[in-house]
């Protein structure tokens, strides 16, 4: 319920004002962009950007918390697959 109300409820916001087609383009830019570039720059460009959105746009705690959760378990994962194949042990991967 949290999820939908974030969505639909609250029509005063920045984002719920904007043409859906806008947000469309701004969502695949800041989702396709980060995968073409290695450039700390624009990374932390795109990082600033939806952070301020995310601000602007009165997001739930709960979809920040959500949202911090994967980033986190993202980045273990990945910490994990590097040492594994820095050792060149197979810890978890068989």
């Amino acid at each position: 319920m949290e999820l939908k109300k974030t969505a639909f409820g609250n029509r005063d916001t920045f984002l719920a004002k904007m043409d859906p087609r806008i947000l469309i383009i701004c969502y695949l830019a800041v989702s396709i962009v980060p995968w073409f570039t290695f450039n700390e720059w624009i990374l932390l460009t795109l990082v600033l950007f939806t952070s301020i959105l995310a601000v602007i746009c009165k997001v739930s705690p709960l979809i920040l918390a959500l949202h911090s959760f994967g980033v986190v378990s993202e980045i273990g994962w990945i910490t994990v697959v590097m040492l594994n194949s820095l050792t060149n042990e197979k810890l978890f991967i068989h």
